[in-house]
C-alpha cells in the first residue's frame, strides 16, 4: 500500500507534489505531518487519558527527514502530564547570549513507566486486525526488543520533544507572573504565551497559548 514515502520520494514525484500545490493547494503540501491521533488510558485505575497518539503516513529518519525509500507508517505517542522538571537560566548578562535550556526528560520513574506504558500499547494497536492487514513488520526497535529494559534505553535513544514548552514563567502564588501576567519585582513587564501556564495540559497548547495572548492583550489594553 503506497504510503507519502512514495509521493515525497523520487524527485520528479517531489516536483509534482510543489507544483500541484502550487496550482490548487492540494496533496502532501496541503495536509500536516500528523494525519489521525486521539488520547488512550494506558492502565487501568486512571480518571483521564495519560497518553497521546499520533498517526503518520509515511516512515523517515528525524535528524534528516528523508523519506524511507519503501511504504512506511510512523505511529508515536507522548505521556500527557510528565513529571521531569527542566530549566532555562540567563547565561550571562549580555541579551545576545541565549538562554541556558535544560529540558530534563524521562528524569523521573514516573515518567519512564508511562512511556514504556506508551511503547506496549502501540505494539498492541499495530496487531488490531485493522493495521495487522497493513503492515508487514516493525523495524524500529524491532520485535527482539522486549524486555523493559531495553525498551528503555530504545526510548532514551529515540524519543524526543513535540516541541510544546511551557511553564518556565509560571503564574500564581511564588511564580514569576501573578494573575495579570506582570513579572513579579518588574515594573512595565508582562509575559503573555504559554510559559505563564501554571502546569502542563494534557495536549496540544496552540489554543491555550490563543487565549492566554487574547486575555494578556485585554489585560495591556485596560491598563
Amino acid at each position: 500500500m503506497p504510503t507519502l514515502n512514495q509521493e515525497l520520494g523520487p524527485l520528479h514525484r517531489r516536483l509534482w507534489v510543489v507544483l500541484r500545490y502550487l496550482w490548487d493547494r492540494k496533496g502532501a503540501l496541503a495536509s500536516g505531518g500528523t494525519h489521525a491521533g486521539g488520547f488512550v488510558f494506558s492502565r487501568e485505575g486512571l480518571n483521564r487519558s495519560n497518553i497521546q497518539l499520533y498517526f503518520t503516513p509515511s516512515s523517515y529518519e528525524l535528524k534528516s527527514v528523508k523519506p524511507d525509500p519503501f511504504p512506511g507508517i510512523m505511529m508515536g505517542f507522548s505521556n500527557c502530564r510528565p513529571t521531569s522538571l527542566g530549566s532555562v537560566e540567563i547565561k550571562s548578562a549580555s541579551p545576545v547570549d541565549p538562554p541556558a535550556i535544560q529540558p530534563n526528560f524521562l528524569a523521573t520513574e514516573h515518567d519512564i513507566t508511562e512511556m514504556l506504558e506508551g511503547a506496549r500499547f502501540i505494539r498492541e494497536l499495530s496487531v488490531t486486525p485493522q493495521l495487522a492487514t497493513v503492515i508487514a513488520e516493525e523495524i524500529k526497535p524491532g520485535l527482539s526488543i522486549q524486555l523493559d529494559a531495553d525498551m528503555e534505553a530504545d526510548i532514551r535513544a529515540r524519543s524526543y520533544s513535540v516541541f510544546h514548552p511551557c511553564c518556565t514563567a509560571r503564574m500564581g502564588a511564588g511564580g514569576v507572573v501573578d494573575e495579570k501576567l506582570r513579572v513579579r519585582g518588574v515594573d512595565g513587564l508582562r509575559v503573555v504565551d504559554a510559559s505563564v501556564f501554571p502546569n502542563i495540559i494534557s495536549g496540544n497548547i496552540n489554543g491555550p497559548t490563543m487565549m492566554v495572548g487574547w486575555k494578556g492583550a485585554a489585560l495591556v489594553m485596560n491598563g
